[in-house]
């Protein structure tokens, strides 16, 4: 991180959702407003990149090849990763939602 960026972040999840780019979006959007940002493409990147340590944030897609996102959550706070995680997902079922919540302790 340089000392024009204010935090740090990995995003990981990309692809397309609905009709739009919506992670690219989300990576411009940091990246506009001085956050440097990791994004990488699958769950097991997420968490190899998390692991290393730097990042003020943390956002991840439920649905991702090799390691989904809820898997990377509870990973990462066995491992007593502390950082703030944002959980996206296309998911609308409130066992879902919740699923996300009760992993991330």
């Amino acid at each position: 991180m340089d000392s024009s960026t204010v935090g740090a972040a990995v995003f990981a999840g990309m692809g397309s959702y609905g009709r739009g780019n919506f992670p690219e979006a989300l990576t411009v959007f940091f990246e506009k407003n001085q956050f440097s940002v990791a994004a990488v493409h699958n769950g097991q990147d997420a968490y190899d990149y998390a692991l290393s340590g730097g990042y003020d944030a943390i956002i991840l897609n439920v649905m991702m090849p090799k390691m989904n996102g809820i898997e990377v959550l509870q990973r990462l706070r066995k491992e007593g990763v502390q950082v703030p995680i944002m959980m996206l997902t296309a998911k609308g079922q409130t066992d879902d939602r919740i699923a996300g919540f009760s992993r991330s302790r």
